[in-house]
């Protein structure tokens, strides 16, 4: 009683340290608590009602009904509602389509379930005002990703695990975790201590997702042998966050041309980033050691740098890299008569509307499927088809949809966005490159 006591005073402190150390705006000192209803997040919605109380902070609530479990879910939200309600908060209820999702972008149930979520999550936050989402994460879940991470076959950017504070792609409202230090026990304690009730997700138990498997039956047996393995998997992404911080100070300043020269550490840090975040190993090994493949092209190119950009859509996009500018408009069906010149795209609105869209470079590997054409082609053989030299295909812009290249721009559009008698909306891109 004495433990669950004190909590009532050092755990919404501790809390208020945790939210003052993100230096947040004063004026953007309202949150948006994403609670699904379980006991982390339910803690975590008691700590900022008692905050609001102490030190005046603003807050709402939003929760995320991912239709999947029937009537248990029905029972989250309505406990979410009522809780609110009775905590006297401003509640909001997103319902998403997790399944079709998934079907519809080829993702797993857990990855479309976190895309539908923190998308639902935004859209709330802007309807509330809201300057940032707070989310319940602890350190459980930290080892839970980095041991997830590894097991999957992960780099270092893996091993960084959650970080406290990120902005989902598309989204400019900052997710922050303010709970990432905390143990679940600890939390459980405290709502024990209000006294205060929760909801108990049954999916949380099913094997068949491996964070569940991990969470349940490879921690546990670790832990046997190693007591503190939260705390050491925690600690060992923090280090990896601030190499990740470090590096990217540091890449701007290397010089390309001197790829060869540079240890094999550094070149597969390079290649990462030239391809993307989620390049698999094998991929950039084969690259780093065939110079036929790239090393050698990239060592004689003197303008190497790759570039990418999150776009407003629809809205204007000024001083995009290399003096691009792009400006993104929605228009009702399909427009009549119109300018189609190479520096103009018309897209289906209905194919794109997920988002989010990127303006960057192309990358070895991006291929679509270019209009009128039958099959998929890689972007850089169409560049070749276009006698676009070797040195200056790294500059040509591409635009991306979901994660999918939709646009190369001034050259072809995607087969899969055009525009059909049956489009209702269009989105139309104009772009122009200051001289």
């Amino acid at each position: 009683m004495g433990r669950a006591r004190s909590l009532q005073e050092t755990l919404p402190r501790l809390f208020l340290e945790r939210l003052t150390r993100f230096d947040l705006d004063p004026s953007s000192r309202s949150f948006l608590i994403a609670c699904s209803g379980g006991a982390d997040s339910t803690a975590l919605l008691r700590l900022c009602a008692d905050a609001a109380h102490s030190r005046g902070f603003e807050f709402s609530v939003g929760h995320v009904h991912h239709g999947l479990r029937g009537r248990d879910a029905d029972r989250d939200a309505a406990f979410v509602q009522d809780l609110c309600r009775r905590l006297k908060v401003r509640c909001t209820v997103a319902r998403v389509d997790v399944k079709a999702f998934a079907e519809s972008h080829r993702l797993s149930l857990e990855a479309a379930g976190r895309v539908c979520r923190y998308r639902a999550l935004t859209r709330i936050a802007r309807q509330a005002e809201a300057g940032a989402i707070l989310t319940a994460h602890t350190v459980e879940d930290q080892a839970e990703t980095v041991l997830v991470n590894l097991l999957r076959g992960s780099g270092t950017l893996g091993l960084c695990g959650i970080w406290e504070k990120t902005v989902f792609p598309g989204s400019e409202i900052p997710v922050l975790r303010p709970l990432l230090e905390v143990n679940r026990s600890t939390l459980r304690t405290y709502l024990k201590s209000l006294p205060q009730v929760y909801r108990e997700d049954s999916t949380n138990r099913s094997a068949v997702f491996l964070r569940n498997w991990a969470r349940h039956t490879a921690l546990p047996l670790l832990r046997r042998r190693s007591p503190s393995l939260d705390r050491h998997l925690a600690r060992l992404s923090s280090i990896f966050r601030d190499e990740e911080v470090l590096w990217n100070r540091f890449k701007s300043h290397i010089d390309l041309t001197a790829f060869l020269r540079y240890p094999i550490a550094l070149q597969r840090r390079l290649l990462r980033d030239a391809l993307s975040d989620g390049a698999r190993f094998d991929v950039i090994e084969s690259l780093r050691t065939q110079p036929t493949r790239f090393q050698s092209s990239l060592s004689n190119s003197s303008d190497r740098k790759t570039f990418s950009r999150l776009l407003k859509v629809p809205g204007s996009n000024d001083s995009l890299p290399r003096q691009w500018s792009l400006t993104a408009r929605l228009v009702d069906g399909r427009p009549g008569k119109l300018d189609q010149g190479p520096w103009r795209a018309l897209l289906d609105w209905s194919k794109v509307s997920t988002g989010p869209f990127r303006w960057r470079s192309c990358r070895p590997g991006d291929r679509f499927q270019p209009l009128g054409m039958t099959g998929t082609r890689k972007v850089f053989d169409l560049l070749c088809d276009e006698k676009v030299p070797a040195s200056v295909k790294w500059q040509i812009p591409l635009v991306e949809a979901a994660g999918r290249p939709v646009w190369l721009v001034g050259l072809r559009l995607a087969d899969s966005v055009r525009i059909s008698p049956d489009t209702r909306r269009t989105l139309i891109l104009d772009v122009s490159r200051r001289p």
